[in-house]
């Protein structure tokens, strides 16, 4: 009877999964979108009759009941057909348990959808997907064992769905030869799997779609001796699979980072309890990646023996502080080690929201294991909503806890899921109806700015032709900018040289201007002296005038008295001539007087001319000497004049070529600024020629772009038009009780 209810579930997930498929499609709004989901509906029905057919074939007692079920189904079909999404059959319909069984297939079709807020977590039929293209890569053909974690479990019927796709579609030589359940145990996945080796020597591969039991299964093919004969193909990462994946026991497992399926909800719920934030999208996918042993290191610390917890910079962040306290539940199944690592996102996210004012905690609900767990979430949850918790985050496993989540939501508990969610064909197409609505707001929006941007495009092909034409005339006047400043160049490299020349001149009208100076100086200094000299032979002179005067004086004193002896003498002679003999002695006397007289009359004549003569060639001498020291005291004062010329040509000497000196440095400089500036001339003349080329090809792209945009306005009037039209079909299909 399990493998009886096993298959009702997987045909109530595949008509959800082809809906969800097909919806992707509507998603574009395309006609081909409505058209398939037409298509998935018939799949629907058609497996739902055939259900009914073996049943009825099988299991009903008589022809009256067979034909209650028929007519019962057929009208919920016909509600179905007319987009009536809410309808459901009671199960005392059904008569037996096979037909409760069809029924409770139709009824996942048109079940209740989920209130929660949003979902975070792996996209279980895309990561079927990549195990199915793992499994083909590395099995290529064979036998395929499957294990699920329970028959009930959608998620597991999902990633089983999807891998099997994946190999029908690119590898059909791989196929399903058994399928089992694991209960998320090792050990009993262990027995499971060493009955299945015993029974089948062909085996290929096994693969595992949950993260509880890859380890019992690998060590089962160990023990078996069949490690490398049989692949194990897992999900998760855990202590136990890494450990069988370095050991090459385990091929490849699915990652899909558990941690932010922990940490994430409790952030974007706190988001949305202090900011109203909501998500984009209500389902957040996580990122899903093969590890194998080549690439494990990425995904698992070996030391640690423990998960890197995926790319942390994909987290989101919380917006802002909390105005008042609040608390949020995080309803895990810890039961191994995948759990263990949710766990470690939760518990990350409460020590970043509890400065903030959120507390999150961890709730596990009672029971020895997983289904028993999934059984008892549904009282986790009354507990949470009697607690007046804020948030509620948890995954759903079973469809039958939708109504208990939605009753919490409707008691003020916002409510978002992880990890796993059931999926109706209902839910999908109010989840549609709501996006449609977003989209039609969107594509509005788009609408108008595709033709702001439409006109933009235009203003900057506009602006570009004018600023082509500038560069045009920028080039000329850059082009004789380049001219006059080679000019220049040429100018300065002449001024440089003349500077030079003339700087060497002057040095040398300075070092024989210094020169003539100390000439000079020496010539002042016997200038000098010789008027020292010459006033003291002046005063020399003066003196011997003054002493010639008085010798003269002298003189005609000495001649004075020798006239009056010599009157004397005569005045004697006579009277010795009176006395006769007795005179005759006296006389001789006088006479000798007489002519010692004479002589000395005749000296000092001849020495008064002798002094006249030296007083005509003492004035001589003093007037020459006067000229003399009249020449040299004018020498002097033009010497003097000279020095202070010479001093200030060799200032002057010296100043110019100090400023000689600037100019040739302010010219060296000038020249190296120049040559700076013709090379960036140069360069932005051709910056200028690449600036040409490029707004050139800027204005042919925008033209082009131009011509994009108008196409782009063109479709988002379009799309408009046809979100319009979508959401008005949409509204044909009843969703909820309004």
């Amino acid at each position: 009877m399990r493998d009886h209810a096993y298959s009702w579930g997987v045909g109530s997930a595949l008509i959800v999964s082809l809906a969800i498929d097909l919806l992707q499609i509507v998603f574009n709004w395309t006609w081909a979108g409505v058209v398939a989901s037409s298509l998935a509906l018939a799949v629907a029905a058609a497996l739902l009759i055939a259900g009914v057919r073996r049943s009825a074939q099988g299991a009903l007692v008589s022809r009256q009941q067979r034909n209650l079920v028929w007519a019962t189904l057929a009208d919920g079909l016909s509600k179905l057909a007319a987009g009536n999404l809410t309808w459901t059959i009671k199960p005392e319909a059904a008569g037996d348990e096979s037909a409760t069984d069809c029924i409770q297939g139709f009824n996942d079709v048109t079940s209740e959808p989920c209130q929660r807020l949003f979902y975070v977590g792996s996209d279980s039929q895309l990561e079927g997907q990549m195990a199915g293209k793992t499994i083909g890569q590395h099995l290529k053909r064979g036998k395929l064992a499957v294990f699920v974690g329970s028959f009930e479990g959608v998620n597991y019927a999902l990633r089983r769905k999807g891998a099997l796709t994946e190999l029908r579609e690119h590898h059909p030589e791989v196929q399903e030869s058994a399928l089992l359940e694991s209960r998320g145990d090792p050990e009993h996945a262990y027995q499971q799997t060493a009955r299945l080796l015993a029974s089948d020597p062909h085996l290929a591969g096994i693969y595992v779609t949950e993260g509880g039991s890859p380890a019992g299964v690998a060590r089962a093919v160990a023990d078996a001796g069949r490690a490398g004969q049989v692949l194990v193909f897992a999900h998760d990462l855990t202590p136990g699979t890494m450990d069988a994946l370095g050991k090459g026991l385990i091929t490849a497992t699915i990652f899909q980072d558990p941690f932010a399926q922990g940490y994430d909800p409790a952030v974007r719920i706190f988001n949305y309890l202090v900011d109203g934030h909501t998500p984009s999208t209500s389902r957040l996918s996580t990122q899903v990646r093969s590890v194998t042993r080549e690439n494990m290191a990425e995904f698992w610390d070996l030391r640690q023996n423990r998960s890197l917890a995926g790319d942390r910079s994909r987290l989101v962040v919380p917006v802002r502080a909390s105005d008042r306290k609040l608390r949020i539940a995080v309803a895990g199944l810890a039961n191994n080690e995948f759990w263990a690592e949710v766990k470690a996102g939760t518990m990350a996210a409460s020590a970043v929201l509890e400065p903030l004012g959120c507390h999150v905690e961890w709730l596990v609900p009672t029971g020895s294991d997983e289904p028993e767990r999934i059984a008892n979430l549904g009282q986790t949850i009354r507990e949470v909503v009697s607690a007046k918790y804020d948030g509620l985050i948890l995954p759903i496993h079973d469809r039958g806890l939708v109504k208990t989540v939605n009753q919490a939501v409707a008691e003020g508990v916002v409510a978002a899921t992880y990890n796993t969610e059931p999926l109706s064909l209902r839910q999908t197409l109010a989840t549609v109806a709501v996006q449609a609505k977003h989209q039609l707001s969107l594509s509005a929006d788009l609408d108008e700015q595709a033709q702001r941007g439409e006109r933009s495009a235009r203003k900057i092909a506009d602006s570009l032709s004018l600023m082509n034409e500038g560069l045009g005339s920028q080039k000329a006047r850059v082009s004789q900018t380049s001219s006059n400043l080679e000019t220049l160049g040429t100018t300065l490299r002449t001024i440089d040289a003349a500077a030079r020349s003339s700087g060497e001149a002057t040095r040398k009208v300075a070092r024989a201007a210094e020169d003539s100076v100390e000439s000079l100086k020496k010539s002042l200094g016997s200038m000098t002296s010789l008027e020292a000299s010459s006033k003291a032979i002046g005063r020399s002179v003066d003196e011997l005038k003054q002493e010639t005067a008085r010798i003269a004086e002298n003189v005609n004193f000495i001649g004075d008295i020798a006239n009056r002896t010599n009157t004397l003498a005569i005045n004697a002679s006579i009277e010795a001539a009176r006395a006769g003999i007795s005179g005759k002695g006296f006389a001789v006397i006088a006479s000798e007087i007489r002519h010692l007289s004479d002589q000395a009359n005749t000296a000092a004549n001849s020495i008064a001319k002798l002094l006249e003569s030296i007083g005509t060639k003492v004035e001589h001498v003093e007037t020459t000497t006067k000229a003399t020291l009249d020449d040299s005291q004018r020498t002097h004062n033009l010497a003097a004049r000279s020095e202070e010329s010479l001093s200030v040509i060799h200032d002057a000497s010296v100043e110019s070529e100090q400023k000689t000196s600037v100019i040739l440095s302010s010219v060296q400089e000038v020249a190296s600024f120049s040559a700076e500036i013709e090379a960036i001339v140069k360069n932005l003349h051709q910056t200028n020629e690449e600036w040409n080329h490029a707004v050139r090809e800027s204005l042919a792209s925008t033209e082009e772009m131009t011509q994009v945009v108008e196409k782009i306005a063109q479709d988002a009037h379009t799309l408009s038009d046809r979100s319009r039209s979508q959401e008005g079909m949409l509204r044909q299909f009843k969703l909820g009780e309004d």
